[in-house]
């Protein structure tokens, strides 16, 4: 059943079925032109110098049609394209899906804590947010430690816990982020007058309207 390879270098891998796997980089966009691919993994798009120019080159070589499957994987780079798309995906603008996988669902990322293991203030805002183990709260202790210098906005932005914060510590932000998941999980019964609130939209954001009491 496994086909023959005729071809196997760095740059691609060609069976005699004429199937192919191959890679390209993002530097320059005209590359991939011409080409038709049924399944496309774009790495570290948010760092793409020239993704207008690699949307209308290797970008056109995947067909819509069913047992297609592009994907646009990537750590947040601040408020660029990446960002737009990411945003766009989430309000299911577009044929995109947004898809935030944050460190912690990762089981590797797990140090046996401790003893006797005690949690900071931080820690336990992070227990009670994301319902983060001793093991999990460890591991981000001596990353932090041995290979951020103490830099605990370092560790959001290469390990965020959610999709806004992986942004906003690429970027610059007026919140805290953990303050505003704070608020987004807790249940709060309003009372009191009726207020509706509108946020306009700026540059690249959504118009946002909410309705609020006192």
């Amino acid at each position: 059943v496994r086909p023959k390879s005729e071809e196997d270098n760095k740059y691609a891998l060609r069976f005699a079925n004429k199937s192919k796997f191959f890679v390209l980089t993002a530097g320059s966009g005209n590359k991939g032109r011409g080409s038709t691919t049924q399944f496309r993994h774009e790495s570290e798009r948010a760092f793409f110098k020239k993704p207008k120019e690699v949307n209308a080159g290797v970008g056109q070589s995947t067909a819509d049609l069913p047992g297609t499957e592009i994907f646009r994987e990537s750590t947040a780079n601040g408020y660029n394209h990446f960002q737009k798309e990411y945003t766009n995906a989430r309000a299911r603008l577009g044929k995109y899906r947004a898809v935030f996988i944050p460190w912690y669902w990762q089981s590797e990322y797990y140090t046996t804590p401790t003893l006797p293991f005690a949690c900071t203030d931080e820690e336990e805002r992070l227990v009670a947010i994301y319902g983060l183990s001793d093991g999990q709260l460890q591991w981000r202790r001596d990353k932090i430690k041995d290979d951020l210098d103490d830099d605990v906005k370092e560790f959001k932005k290469e390990y965020p816990m959610n999709d806004v914060e992986a942004f906003q510590m690429t970027g610059d932000s007026h919140f805290d982020t953990e303050e505003v998941m704070s608020c987004r999980k807790s249940k709060i019964i309003g009372k009191g007058v009726p207020i509706l609130s509108c946020d306009p939209a700026g540059a690249g954001d959504r118009t946002i309207i909410a309705l609020r009491y006192g």
